[in-house]
């Protein structure tokens, strides 16, 4: 063999060997990891409540996993009062139309209990999800779970909050924000000069009303139920917690009992209340120079509590669900996971898109932080917040608290006659239920 032959041969084995440490580098770098691709074609169909922040999380981020993944998404706008009923019906129904939902807690018993959500511990066991997930990090996860089982990965973690008007409350001068009820009251009344109402919160009959029930009645020093189920929400803290409802809906404005989530925020940002009961993931509205007229006006603080107990709100996280009758299960959970991932939330967070991050490496970043100035508000929060205890019935003596606090904000009933009789009729619920002997 010539000598020039073998120089040939030699060049062309290292040119092979480099061409293959470079085609390995280059499909390397090709190939994103936290995104697999095998489901290129797939269409997956989302039911999403109408709120913030998921109507702009799919105007951000749904692009970007179609290209990634070739997956396909439709998403299905719902109204928030409409959206467990729609679902449920078409899971009754086995129509498999939908591959990912969003629900809250509140729904998990008659949602998982009919086996309609996919457990989601398996994906993590079988190494589907991206090695840097981190289900850890997450900061609350009280809601992620039922029975057991990972139910849901969470977008927001939240609790009901004040949001006030500081610049109402320096003219008035007022101090800050009321840490009694009392003190609420007191200001709404000095505060209320309509069109500026002296406060908002939901009125609606529907299950985001809950969490102010909720919240009052706790902070009242209430519970709902004794250890054996039987209803004590009629009792001295649950009449003192619906009399200052009724009272305060004197400050209110005169539709409030319409109100749901997007009337409260919306009535808040267009400068027509002085305080208002809402999450902190409305804050992206709050600082939205095409939505809000009150940028730099307002602050936020904890809900106000009865006089001698603490405040404890009502709250907890929302996130995503693989439905159980989805075709395509895997590829839903690629898309939740992708969601709920470090790089998105903090995406989100930074844009004001999500106010409510519930990852703990986005709520120590120190651009959120400071852009943030209510995050040590919320982070308190979530250490006070307390979850209602779920079971099967659960909406059905929602709905009879619901319904109490309806008939005394009308007058129809006094705040102790509605909720004697809501009281009443949880029993028979409960004793239905099989919890209450």
């Amino acid at each position: 063999m010539s000598i020039q032959l073998k120089k040939v041969q030699r060049v062309s084995m290292i040119f092979l060997t480099v061409l293959f440490l470079l085609s390995g580098t280059l499909c390397a770098l090709a190939v994103d990891t936290s995104i697999e691709t095998p489901y290129k074609g797939v269409t997956l169909v989302v039911a999403s409540e109408d709120g913030p922040p998921y109507l702009d999380y799919w105007k951000e981020f749904l692009p970007e996993f179609e290209r990634k993944t070739g997956i396909k998404v439709e998403v299905d706008v719902i109204p928030i009062a409409e959206i467990y009923t729609k679902l449920a019906t078409e899971f009754m129904a086995e129509s498999g139309a939908y591959d990912v939902t969003q629900v809250d807690y509140s729904s998990y018993p008659m949602f998982v209990g009919n086996n309609w959500f996919e457990p989601l511990g398996k994906y993590f066991e079988q190494g589907l999800a991206a090695p840097g997930y981190d289900l850890d990090d997450f900061a609350f996860t009280g809601d992620m779970y039922y029975e057991g089982k990972l139910i849901t990965l969470p977008v927001m973690a939240s609790c009901k909050t004040l949001f006030y008007r500081k610049d109402l409350f320096r003219k008035a001068g007022i101090e800050g924000p009321p840490e009694t009820y009392s003190e609420e009251m007191e200001y709404a009344r000095k505060l209320n000069n309509p069109p500026v109402y002296g406060v908002v919160f939901h009125g609606k009959h529907y299950s985001g009303t809950v969490s102010l029930i909720n919240t009052m009645i706790w902070s009242c020093g209430g519970d709902f139920f004794d250890e054996n189920w039987n209803p004590i929400f009629d009792q001295e803290p649950g009449v003192k917690a619906l009399t200052f409802y009724c009272d305060l809906i004197k400050y209110a404005p005169p539709d409030v009992l319409a109100y749901g989530w997007l009337e409260v925020g919306s009535a808040f940002s267009q400068g027509n209340a002085a305080m208002c009961h809402l999450y902190p993931e409305s804050t992206p509205e709050f600082i939205d120079p095409e939505k809000s007229r009150i940028i730099g006006k307002w602050d936020m603080a904890l809900t106000a509590h009865r006089k001698g107990y603490p405040t404890i709100p009502g709250g907890g996280g929302e996130g995503f669900q693989v439905a159980a009758q989805s075709k395509h299960k895997k590829a839903a959970f690629k898309l939740i996971e992708f969601l709920t991932s470090k790089e998105v939330e903090l995406k989100a967070a930074l844009a004001g898109i999500n106010g409510n991050p519930c990852r703990g490496t986005t709520l120590d970043n120190p651009k959120y932080l400071e852009m943030a100035w209510w995050s040590p508000v919320t982070r308190e929060g979530l250490k006070r917040v307390r979850l209602a205890p779920l079971f099967g019935a659960k909406n059905e003596v929602d709905d009879q608290l619901l319904t109490a606090w309806d008939q005394a904000a009308t007058g129809k009933k006094s705040p102790r006659k509605a909720l004697s009789d809501a009281a009443d009729e949880a029993r028979k619920i409960l004793k239905r239920a099989g919890l209450l002997k």
